[in-house]
């Protein structure tokens, strides 16, 4: 899946507290095109967005400009009151997906190569405990918790391309505001 994200300027401590976005706490927006937005350390209001699939799981989205617009639109419509503020940073990323939204952690193979991928657009914090984990196992050293790290154990595949366009295509144009 594509993702869009972008930051405001680094905003003052005045305006902060002026739009009062020190009390607005980490979002993750799962019923709509998800949205996730934050208010980060540095001062800068974060907010990332679902654009969509691209066939053949290509990592180029084709409309950057489309996505800048529609980021600017959703950014307006839902936070009004802070809509003027400048956007400065933008950035496009690709996230990985499982069908049952698990994440791939593990071994595979012969036991030799380690994965950790699909967090399904929420893997800071898992991908570093998986790292760290991962880590463990490598060196030997022992923690209750490498347990959790299965592999593609559990996993349902996801089918050919031809499918996931079926699938995904449509899905996302009907949750992509317009």
């Amino acid at each position: 899946m594509h993702q869009y994200s972008f930051a405001t300027r680094r905003l003052t401590s005045e305006e902060i507290g002026g739009y009062g976005l020190d009390r607005w706490v980490f979002r993750f927006e799962q019923r709509i095109l998800p949205v996730t937005f934050s208010l980060t350390p540095s001062g800068h209001f974060f907010l990332r967005m679902v654009l969509g699939y691209a066939s053949f799981n290509s990592c180029e989205w084709n409309d950057m400009e489309g996505a800048r617009n529609l980021a600017r639109r959703i950014f307006e419509q839902r936070y009004p009151h802070i809509a003027d503020l400048e956007l400065t940073h933008g950035w496009h990323g690709v996230t990985g997906h499982t069908v049952m939204m698990r994440q791939i952690a593990g071994t595979l193979g012969d036991g030799n190569i380690h994965v950790s991928a699909a967090y399904n657009g929420l893997g800071i914090m898992p991908g570093h405990n998986n790292g760290y984990l991962t880590a463990c196992r490598i060196t030997g050293h022992a923690d209750d918790d490498t347990r959790y790290l299965t592999g593609v154990s559990g996993q349902i595949p996801l089918p050919g391309e031809f499918y996931r366009s079926l699938m995904f295509k449509p899905f996302m144009s009907l949750m992509t505001p317009v």
